[in-house]
């Protein structure tokens, strides 16, 4: 194994520095740590580091892809309690767990084993989160045939010894995938509104919505994308009394480039209701993930917040605590960052609108 561990890990810090786009970052990835730990099915996503929720997801199977048993998978991840859901892993100084050690060796204590891994004939589990500049960018979740032997301690070293390098490269997709200038789609002013039923089912929705919908290219359910569903489904479960990490909302790219903000919040009555509000996103809400793709130090953040309030050097190094000559330090490193020479570059380049990469299977 070692011979070809170390040929997969020099091949994938290759890749990820090659600015390839998510989809295939992923594809390539997943080729080369097959090589090293065999597995029957997988599944790759890239994540909004916001959130968590998927943005983009490669699917590796001897099976079909299945939308139900997709959509299993991401019910139990938002609305069930059990082992090794990805929010906890990316808690994780490891960032990798399996199944097996989560329960303690009893997989039938995980929900997930027994009512899913039965439908696709797995086995062993294992989960990992691929982080880069402090936020996870991707994820990945690994699995065995019935019968098969569980990931070894050299397996998940393995995987571990590479996932930084994996979310280096995603964190970089993401970079490469978001366009300048996208032309708007349909009329900015009046946003999309989806009602779905507490089980998930569409109940109403509005033409602006239907207008939004025709611009998604990606795998749906019921009629809707899967990114719309899994919004909605954090907004069931936040209804129903789960404390998830992140807010009940997404960002997607749409065909035409516009940059999509997607929420979702409980409506009150007799029957729960989810309604999803779809909108452009303001450019605001962006520039906090742009600044993150860019691999600013916390530091560095800060003073970039000041400097789009329009502070000058002395107000910034008063209210930071530090020194004229340390802010001049961090701007000049901060200009390098992001490929601008003043503060309205900074500012154009931050309050441009850009794009997430687009949720689309590869099969």
């Amino acid at each position: 194994m070692d011979t070809k561990a170390t040929t997969a890990r020099e091949s994938i810090a290759e890749l990820s520095a090659a600015g390839l786009g998510t989809v295939d970052l992923l594809r390539e990835v997943g080729e080369r740590i097959r090589r090293v730990v065999p597995y029957m099915t997988t599944a790759y996503m890239g994540t909004d580091p916001a959130t968590l929720l998927p943005t983009t997801l490669y699917h590796h199977s001897e099976r079909p892809f299945d939308v139900d048993i997709q959509k299993a998978y991401f019910d139990n991840e938002y609305l069930h309690e059990d082992y090794v859901k990805v929010a906890e892993i990316a808690r994780m100084s490891r960032g990798l767990q399996t199944l097996s050690e989560a329960t303690g060796g009893d997989l039938d204590l995980s929900r997930r084993h027994r009512e899913i891994h039965p439908q696709v004939e797995a086995e062993h589990e294992m989960r990992v989160v691929f982080r880069s500049a402090g936020a996870v960018w991707g994820c990945a979740c690994v699995s065995r045939e019935i019968g098969a032997p569980d990931f070894t301690e050299e397996e998940q070293d393995f995987i571990v010894s590479i996932a930084d390098d994996v979310g280096d490269g995603l964190r970089l997709a993401t970079k490469f995938d978001m366009p300048l200038d996208p032309a708007p789609a349909g009329d900015p002013a009046i946003p999309g509104i989806v009602v779905l039923s507490g089980e998930g089912r569409v109940e109403s929705i509005t033409p602006e919505a239907q207008e939004w919908l025709t611009q998604f290219d990606e795998v749906t359910q019921d009629g809707l994308p899967l990114t719309i569903h899994n919004v909605a489904r954090v907004a069931r479960a936040r209804a129903l009394g789960a404390h998830l990490p992140g807010p009940a909302r997404g960002r997607r790219q749409l065909a035409s480039g516009t940059w999509l903000l997607i929420r979702a919040t409980e409506l009150r009555g007799d029957e729960l209701r989810i309604a999803v509000v779809l909108e452009p996103a303001r450019r605001a809400e962006l520039a906090p993930l742009i600044v993150l793709t860019y691999e600013l130090s916390a530091r560095e953040r800060e003073v970039t917040e000041l400097l789009l309030r329009g502070l000058p050097i002395e107000a910034i190094a008063s209210d930071l605590s530090i020194s004229r000559h340390t802010v001049r330090d961090h701007t000049k490193a901060i200009f390098t960052k992001l490929g601008v020479t003043s503060r309205p570059e900074l500012t154009a380049k931050l309050y441009h609108e850009h794009s997430l990469p687009d949720l689309k299977v590869a099969v």
